[in-house]
């Protein structure tokens, strides 16, 4: 599920009549997680392997968007995102897309962020191990 930020709301798109957007619509609190890791940390012990990581978890309440420039604009947001001017190069949404599409607008109530990053941390007699320690990337081709 792609969930996007503008301003101080989250917006995310469902089908129409989904469970998901009858439960936002009916004001229940729903949960949204988050997370993201790049690099593994290789320790010079299996205990101290890790990754560098952000995570955050939101409780969050919304509501559906009606207003047509309201969506126009959520979706501008995300299309520009992935690529500058995305927006004005596609063909905006049709009434048949749109009657079919539930954009949803949640006001965050609460939320917790964690995050890892650095180097492995070694205990001392492990020093001298000649294992290789350090950091590598998930996805080595960025």
């Amino acid at each position: 599920m792609t969930v996007w930020r503008k301003r101080d709301f989250l917006y995310f798109h469902v089908a129409n009549k989904s469970r998901l957007q009858k439960l936002v619509d009916a004001g229940e609190t729903i949960c949204i997680s988050f997370a993201q890791y790049d690099e593994w940390v290789l320790a010079k012990s299996a205990f101290h392997h890790s990754a560098n990581y952000r995570s955050a978890v939101l409780f969050c309440r919304g509501e559906r968007v009606h207003d047509s420039r309201e969506f126009d604009e959520a979706f501008k947001v995300i299309m520009n995102d992935i690529e500058p001017d995305r927006w004005e190069q596609v063909r905006p949404p049709n009434i048949q897309e749109r009657k079919g599409t539930a954009l949803m607008r949640l006001t965050i109530e609460e939320g917790s962020f964690k995050s890892r990053s650095g180097a492995p941390t070694d205990n001392k007699e492990d020093q001298s191990l000649t294992v290789w320690s350090g950091v590598k990337p998930v996805c080595p081709f960025r």
